[in-house]
């Protein structure tokens, strides 16, 4: 029950107590199958692994082996995901579609051995719980969702096991975290927050939980007036239907780039945009082109004027969700997207990329900022600061490798904020 709740915090108690009196080997495979997604859905890729794997001793068949392989990529396991995707493709005839995984294996190997182009360190190196997604504030200031037990409310999460996210603020510089706003955090999961250029227009995800583990996420707005921040309204495009969030500025703050699940309710993800029309309302959502939404989830877009960050677990790259940078030409199509590389992208998930126009220079440095990442196998999300070296920049390109069907491990999007990632923690 607390599996189907989509509560895998809990269920990993239940499941891993069941399992050792399971009376046969189909019962223990499907005890060991729904440890492994649990433990995926809580990030907790190393315990993943080990539970699929043992799923597949178990003959749970050829989902429980896809899953391993691309549980092993996430943990930069290439030569043992090659094995199963090698397997797969043996069992079940589909060439074309694990032709594609084993070269990306391949490719992420090679690229792996190239000299990183970023200097990297983790903020919060002590951190118990999930930081995520930083957006600059007022220059001096970072903004970020976290799980910390600041977080409003008493209610833990059964998702994660922690407390409902909230926004909070920290100096760049500084040490002390303190909540954003009480105008603006609630007892949901409340983040992935984004400023307009005046820092006085702030978009956020709310992600309304019902207790059937289905959570519905609407993306907020609130004006901040005689420096007191209003309390804040969903968009009025935003349908109950479906779940929105991880919203985004972009092009003078005309262009509002944001995550929704309205063509696959429940399901994959993509981007839409919508336009600032001159009565300052929003226009309806459109889509974003084909060469940037793909069959897989694209999520946590960061404009940066008519630059778009966003991650994307389908375009190539090194096994979880990638950061990807495109922009918009002058002719309003938006270019090819090319992956950041190695050092900002890892095998695990690595999203909200952003620039820091403001940071103190650095010998040999050319650009700083943040970007966030669960790359660590601690099941919990990082801030990281990073530093990009004076060098060249080498673009990976996205158009080498076929596309076909998805991978066999679905990710679903919005359990929370970031769950517009877990599934989608404001994912």
């Amino acid at each position: 029950m607390a599996y189907e709740r989509k509560q895998y915090a809990v269920a990993v108690v239940f499941l891993e107590n069941e399992y050792p009196d399971a009376r046969n080997e189909a019962t223990k495979g499907r005890k060991a199958y729904l440890l492994g997604q649990s433990y995926y859905k809580l990030q907790e890729y190393t315990q993943s692994v080990e539970w699929f794997e043992k799923a597949i001793k178990h003959d749970y068949g050829a989902e429980a082996l896809g899953n391993f392989a691309n549980v092993s990529r996430v943990l930069e396991n290439y030569e043992a995901a090659i094995s199963a995707y090698q397997l797969l493709k043996t069992s079940t005839g589909r060439n074309q579609e694990f032709d594609r995984e084993i070269l990306l294996c391949r490719q992420a190997i090679q690229n792996k051995q190239k000299k990183s182009e970023y200097r990297i360190e983790k903020l919060f190196e002590n951190s118990s719980v999930s930081d995520y997604s930083p957006v600059i504030y007022e220059d001096d200031f970072l903004v970020f969702t976290s799980e910390r037990s600041e977080s409003t409310g008493k209610q833990i999460y059964n998702w994660t096991g922690e407390k409902f996210s909230d926004i909070f603020i920290i100096q760049k510089n500084g040490s002390e975290v303190k909540k954003f706003d009480s105008a603006l955090n609630s007892e949901n999961n409340d983040g992935t927050p984004w400023f307009s250029k005046d820092n006085e227009r702030m978009y956020f995800t709310r992600c309304f939980s019902f207790g059937t583990g289905d959570d519905r996420c609407k993306v907020m707005f609130s004006r901040r007036l005689n420096e007191v921040w209003e309390e804040p309204k969903v968009l009025p495009f935003v349908d109950d239907k479906f779940t929105y969030g991880q919203p985004t500025l972009v092009e003078n703050d005309s262009i509002l780039v944001f995550v929704s699940d309205i063509e696959e309710p429940g399901g994959k993800t993509d981007l839409y945009y919508a336009e600032l029309l001159a009565d300052g309302t929003w226009s309806a959502p459109e889509k974003l082109p084909s060469s940037i939404n793909t069959q897989g989830n694209e999520k946590f877009p960061t404009g940066d004027g008519d630059t778009l960050y966003f991650s994307s677990d389908y375009l190539p790259g090194f096994g979880g969700y990638d950061i990807f940078k495109t922009y918009l030409r002058k002719d309003f199509t938006w270019a090819p997207p090319y992956n950041l590389g190695y050092g900002i992208n890892s095998g695990g998930d690595d999203f909200s990329y952003m620039v820091d126009y403001k940071a103190k220079t650095r010998s040999g440095i050319a650009e700083q900022g943040y970007f966030t990442s669960n790359r660590s196998g601690s099941g919990k999300d990082g801030i990281y600061k990073f530093g990009k070296l004076i060098s060249v920049i080498t673009k990976v390109p996205v158009d080498t490798i076929p596309t076909t069907e998805t991978s066999p491990l679905v990710r679903s999007i919005f359990v929370s904020v970031r769950s517009f990632t877990p599934e989608f923690l404001i994912s």
